[in-house]
């Protein structure tokens, strides 16, 4: 019960709430007194009641018993309720004197009865402040740290889980035992390989005909670079190409038909040798291999420049090499190596297209097997160092030793340098008896079994 609520009875014979020396609060205090004794005769409180009004009389309740009003407004509840009580002190004697002393008991029981409420509810109310202010700010404090703990709980479940999950993506270091290597392939290339042999090498790591068409789509397929390739396995057709083919500042490229005299100038243009020089080293390394000719004995490809003899020992050395390999393939074909290289370096100065070489090299050999002039003019050309450009029915008419049409057999000596494609054309020749051949306008080869034969394709064509 709070203080501002709290009223003294009415029925209680003074207000310590009343003035004291005021006749407005002495008649209603009389009119109480006596109402109640009239009306509560066969009540022991009313009795006492009325006993103590006779024996007290108004006047000296009013003047002895209470405070005066400006003291009770300046004094606190318990002050008021002490002056209350402490004027009521009297009473027992008065009661005593009188023989009501059960009624004084009464009296002070009951107010000290308000008191002990008072006190009670008075500590009640402090106890009920102290205790629930701090319970509601203890509650308060509580419910914050059971969040940050709820909050801390949970950050640390979440950083364990990113710890797992990066442990999980990232794989565990294998012990060194267990490293395996990537897988590599190593493809050599040897000196004199065309681009159809070069490409077939690669087939174990790639497409080797889409390698074949990327390096003749993009002109690449003179430019194969003989060595040892190593490379990791899934390897793609560009990267292929691009490494068999790149040129090192020190690298010479020789292409299919070149001549000795070709050579020569390359290297001279280069600025890498002195014109003549080449070909000093070529006649001398002739000499010293016994060889009747050089020229056709110098397989085309791309070789390493240190100097000039190197060169031609390089280019020799890959003929020898490639002959070797085939030697099965020699035998069989009942013709000498000069035989051989001669032929193949006829068949490469008639097509650079290796499906027509071994047709080109059937017909040749079918000639000179019949006995027939082989009728050349690449073998004029070339004894006339005029590659381009008309070649004069008189020229044609005149009796040398490379002009294929007035002489039956091979010329002295080859009449540029082959490729392994031609190389091999001539070793593995195609299947045929035919005679004669032409090109078309399209670069198409046309053969034919007669001369007739032959004329009626030539008049087809042009």
């Amino acid at each position: 019960m709070s203080e501002d609520k709290f009223t003294v009875p009415a029925r209680k014979p003074a207000s310590p709430k009343k003035p004291a020396g005021s006749p407005a609060a002495k008649a209603p205090a009389q009119k109480k007194a006596s109402g109640a004794g009239q009306k509560a005769k066969g009540g022991q409180n009313d009795r006492l009641e009325s006993a103590r009004v006779r024996k007290a009389p108004s006047g000296r309740l009013a003047h002895k018993s209470l405070p005066d009003v400006a003291d009770m407004s300046t004094m606190t509840r318990n002050e008021r309720i002490e002056a209350v009580l402490g004027t009521k002190k009297t009473k027992p004697a008065a009661a005593q004197k009188t023989g009501t002393k059960t009624g004084a008991k009464t009296a002070t029981n009951r107010y000290e009865g308000m008191r002990r409420q008072i006190e009670k509810t008075e500590a009640g109310r402090k106890g009920t402040a102290v205790a629930q202010g701090p319970s509601k700010e203890t509650g308060g404090s509580a419910t914050a740290i059971r969040l940050a703990l709820c909050l801390l709980a949970v950050t640390l479940i979440l950083i364990v889980i990113v710890i797992r999950n990066r442990a999980a993506s990232v794989p565990a270091e294998p012990a060194a035992a267990s490293v395996m290597p990537e897988e590599t392939v190593t493809v050599e290339i040897r000196p004199g390989m065309g681009a159809g042999e070069a490409a077939a090498a690669f087939s174990s790591v790639l497409d080797s005909s889409a390698l074949l068409d990327y390096l003749v789509t993009n002109g690449l397929d003179t430019s194969i670079r003989s060595g040892s390739y190593t490379l990791q396995v899934p390897a793609d057709v560009p990267s292929v190409a691009g490494m068999i083919t790149a040129q090192p500042e020190s690298s010479v490229t020789v292409y299919a038909g070149y001549t000795v005299q070709d050579i020569d100038r390359l290297l001279a243009n280069r600025g890498l040798a002195d014109s003549g020089d080449f070909i000093s080293a070529c006649e001398s390394v002739a000499g010293d291999y016994g060889l009747s000719f050089i020229e056709g004995w110098l397989l085309a490809g791309s070789y390493q420049w240190s100097d000039e003899r190197s060169l031609s020992l390089d280019m020799l050395e890959a003929s020898l090499s490639l002959l070797k390999d085939q030697a099965g393939a020699v035998q069989a074909s009942g013709l000498s190596l000069d035989q051989i290289m001669t032929i193949a370096s006829m068949v490469n100065r008639e097509t650079q297209d290796a499906e027509q070489m071994p047709v080109i090299a059937a017909v040749i050999l079918n000639r000179l097997e019949a006995g027939m002039p082989l009728g050349i003019d690449a073998t004029t050309r070339y004894e006339l160092d005029r590659w381009t450009g008309p070649v004069s029915q008189a020229e044609y008419d005149r009796i040398t030793p490379y002009n294929t049409r007035r002489r039956r057999g091979l010329p002295p000596s080859g009449i540029g340098a082959p490729s392994a494609e031609a190389v091999r054309a001539v070793l593995y020749p195609a299947a045929t008896d035919a005679l004669y051949y032409l090109h078309d306008e399209e670069g198409r080869l046309h053969t034919s079994y007669t001369y007739q034969e032959h004329l009626a394709a030539y008049e087809s064509v042009h």
